[in-house]
């Protein structure tokens, strides 16, 4: 390998272009001593007379580092540091502020809190420049390769997001016209067994059609374009077509349920759909996770007299303690120990906690393995949007 190539790579290890380094200073021998440091060094200078010209080199080049005078008629470098570090295109640039002044503790602070990554005095000491410039330019480039796969990230989750809403667009429509057809047998004279399969055809028609649509809601909530529809409500109705929804599963498993109201709740300013498939979804994953005979209890107070809050709890197996901070997050599923496999899609948390901070309120979750688990959310009351 020849010199110039060990040269590059122990300056820039994944670069295959030298680093250019904009050098800022009123003086023009000191700018000519500088680009013939570098140059020696193996990077390309770039050099600027005064602040205002070094932002204009700064928007027009690549550049990997500054090297900048503070003393600097018209705007100074902490000035032009402070505009450098303001700029979302340029604020990861290392600057490094040079100083005639030595030791002087009062323009090294100023010139750090101006965002100021290193500083140097003069006379240059070429050894103390070019490490530090090696020092940030390797945190530059750690700082350009993360960027770099954070934006990746965010085009691949726009592409998921874009994937998604044209998947459930694409079958929300064919699905409806399924479970529309299903309901017409449904009024055909049957059998029992055709019944019975069609009644479990139908149910699980309306499971994916829950499913697509509380996809669908997801993907609106998160780009802010679901809005709510607000009226008064009293929260006992909600709960009481929630109980009617999962009646059913409820009895075919011997559960136990229990209601604590509190008589004197005050109207809440909510919407009432979207609220009562939080209370559907809390409730359906109460009776999943929770066996025969178990016990589920839903309780609803006002605190501090401007939050309702409502709890759902179940005695079922209980969420183990590393998911509990993820739990709300978009298809995160909990393993059923007793089944052997998930019992959700991961999606109905998520619906509940955008639907719930939609109305400005919020759900955590309180668990323990083996003794199952309390969902709590709460609501402002009185709060019109």
């Amino acid at each position: 390998m020849r010199k110039s190539e060990r040269l590059r790579e122990t300056i820039m290890p994944n670069s295959t272009d030298p680093p250019r380094i904009l050098i800022v200073d009123d003086v023009k021998n000191n700018v000519l001593l500088m680009e013939m440091l570098l140059k020696k060094h193996g990077y390309i200078p770039i050099s600027a007379y005064s602040g205002a010209e070094a932002l204009e080199k700064i928007e027009q080049n690549d550049i990997d580092v500054v090297v900048m005078d503070v003393m600097m008629p018209e705007m100074d470098g902490f000035e032009a540091t402070r505009h450098i570090k303001a700029n979302e295109k340029s604020k990861h640039i290392p600057v490094i502020l040079l100083t005639a002044q030595r030791r002087n503790l009062t323009d090294m602070v100023t010139g750090l809190d101006s965002g100021a990554d290193e500083y140097a005095t003069k006379p240059i000491d070429e050894k103390e420049l070019t490490a530090k410039l090696r020092a940030l330019l390797r945190i530059k480039e750690l700082y350009d390769q993360l960027n770099d796969a954070n934006t990746r990230l965010r085009e691949l989750d726009q592409l998921k997001n874009d994937l998604t809403h044209m998947i459930v667009h694409d079958l929300r429509n064919p699905l409806t016209g399924i479970l529309g057809h299903l309901q017409l047998l449904k009024m055909t004279e049957l059998s029992a067994e055709q019944s019975n399969t069609l009644d479990n055809a139908l149910q699980n028609a309306e499971q994916l059609l829950g499913m697509i649509t509380d996809l669908l809601d997801i993907s609106k909530m998160e780009e802010g374009k679901l809005m709510l529809k607000t009226s008064p409500i009293i929260f006992e109705d909600v709960v009481q077509v929630a109980l009617r929804q999962v009646q059913v599963l409820v009895e075919e498993k011997g559960i136990n349920l229990q209601i604590a109201i509190n008589e004197t709740l005050p109207v809440i300013i909510a919407d009432y759909d979207k609220l009562l498939r939080v209370m559907v979804n809390l409730l359906s994953n109460a009776i999943k996770f929770t066996p025969p005979a178990g016990h589920i209890e839903i309780r609803a107070n006002v605190v501090d007299t401007t939050t309702i809050q409502v709890s759902v709890s179940d005695t079922g197996e209980g969420i183990p303690e590393n998911y509990l901070d993820r739990i709300f997050d978009k298809f995160i599923q909990v393993e059923s120990r007793k089944a052997g496999r998930n019992l959700s899609t991961g999606l109905g948390l998520t619906f509940c906690k955008l639907v719930l901070e939609a109305h400005q309120g919020k759900i955590w979750v309180e668990s323990a393995l083996g003794k199952g688990s309390t969902f709590y959310f709460s609501l402002p009351l009185q709060t019109e949007r």
